[in-house]
């Protein structure tokens, strides 16, 4: 797809966020999608569907339109909240309904890392926004940070730029509360790890602080762990969010989204004491359980590469390798020696 093309259906979307309906944006968002899905993105698109999940026919072509549309919704419904169409919960059009586990632990004070993938991120944001607000009625405050990936300069590559609108709206997304903490949003830059752990870290050992970060691709190589995920043979995820959890004696859950038509739904895994965890890998290995299943679930709302090293089973509701034997590889990197893909930093 020519990246004059991302520009121009990037671009529409700005001014849709401010002046059509939620339902007349996600139309919107939706068309460019469809158009999307008859370029060589929804061929790839396709190409992957039908490997991890065997999808054929009209369920194929359905399930790619979506996943191309997916970006270009979440980049409306972004761009509303940070141009104050409407508040953080309400624009996604998400359920947010926090476990009683997880908003006792957020009203205590302690410190809460929330790990998620490559989903559709405003039911994300919506997701830490009702955090920040059972937060502030317990009386308690602390350091919101959101961690995102460092920005192509290849401003050709459309799906970079519709990246970089999709980034640049979280800095407007989180409207200041009278006596909250504001949202700060760190990029995380090569040649600059030591420097942004360190701040990090400071920001998550203060009482009440709150971090999202995506787990599924790693900050850097000497942090990584290897293991069998989604429709990887294996895999480098990031172990940084579990050692940040570790050091500031955090507590690290899990959250996916799955949209369905304007609203979304996000699923929480369970809450995990990162003082009793083993190790790094045995905490990200816990949390990445939870997000690989969800990608088997709802595939149409991830928006990496699934890999083509196993198989989604909807039987058995588990990922299995294409191996002969058909056998479920477990999800521990310890138990399989396949040989490695590589993957790009988040």
């Amino acid at each position: 797809m020519a990246w004059y093309r991302y520009y121009a259906e990037a671009w529409t979307i700005l001014p849709a966020a401010r002046w059509l309906p939620r339902r007349a944006g996600y139309a919107l968002g939706m068309g460019i999608g469809l158009v999307d899905s008859l370029t060589g993105m929804g061929r790839l698109s396709r190409t992957q569907l039908a490997s991890s999940h065997h999808l054929r026919g009209r369920a194929l072509w359905a399930a790619s339109w979506r996943w191309c549309a997916t970006p270009y919704v979440d980049l409306l419904h972004l761009n509303r909240c940070a141009r104050g169409v409407a508040d953080d919960t309400s624009i996604s059009g998400a359920r947010v309904r926090v476990p009683a586990a997880v908003a006792e632990h957020v009203r205590s004070g302690r410190s809460l890392v929330v790990v998620g993938g490559h989903f559709p991120f405003a039911p994300s944001m919506a997701a830490v926004e009702s955090l920040r607000r059972i937060r502030s009625e317990a009386g308690h405050d602390g350091p919101i940070v959101i961690i995102v990936g460092q920005r192509s300069e290849d401003r050709r590559n459309g799906g970079v730029l519709r990246d970089q609108l999709r980034s640049d709206a979280f800095h407007g997304a989180f409207p200041d509360r009278p006596g909250t903490s504001p949202v700060t949003i760190v990029e995380v830059q090569r040649g600059r790890m030591l420097s942004t752990g360190r701040e990090l870290l400071t920001a998550i050992r203060q009482p009440g602080a709150l971090c999202f970060v995506a787990l599924d691709r790693p900050w850097d190589a000497a942090a990584s762990h290897r293991r069998p995920f989604a429709g990887w043979a294996e895999l480098a995820l990031s172990t940084n969010a579990a050692r940040l959890a570790i050091a500031g004696g955090a507590g690290m859950v899990s959250i996916t989204p799955k949209r369905a038509g304007t609203v979304s739904d996000v699923t929480w895994g369970e809450l995990h004491d990162a003082a009793g965890a083993t190790s790094a890998e045995a905490l990200t290995d816990a949390c990445a359980d939870e997000i690989e299943d969800a990608i088997g679930r709802w595939p149409m709302d991830y928006q990496l590469s699934t890999g083509f090293g196993r198989s989604w089973d909807a039987t058995s509701n588990s990922w299995r390798s294409k191996q002969r034997d058909s056998a479920v590889i477990p999800s521990r990197a310890a138990e399989h020696t396949a040989r490695p893909e590589t993957s790009a930093v988040a």
